[in-house]
């Protein structure tokens, strides 16, 4: 993907259809590189945009993120949204 041309991106998406997922430790680790403003957690999941990808795990616990910004939400999917779409 080219995020120069005239296409209005100032630069590439922070996450895209991808999804990484890490063991805790790894987690741990990527969160000291991408520095995220942002953790969002759904139920057993932690998650958060970067480098074009969504970054995952279901081995934390709130204590792990002490230092950062969790936002509680209400469901994680992959799939694209619709109006007329029933879960």
């Amino acid at each position: 993907m080219d995020f120069t041309s005239n296409s209005g991106s100032e630069g590439p998406p922070h996450a895209g259809t991808y999804r990484v997922k890490f063991s805790r430790e790894n987690f741990l680790r990527i969160l000291e590189i991408a520095n995220p403003q942002t953790i969002y957690h759904v139920i057993r999941m932690y998650f958060f945009a970067y480098d074009g990808f969504t970054m995952y795990t279901m081995e934390c616990h709130a204590d792990d993120f002490v230092h950062f910004l969790v936002i509680e939400a209400m469901e994680f999917s992959n799939r694209a949204w619709n109006e007329g779409m029933t879960w």
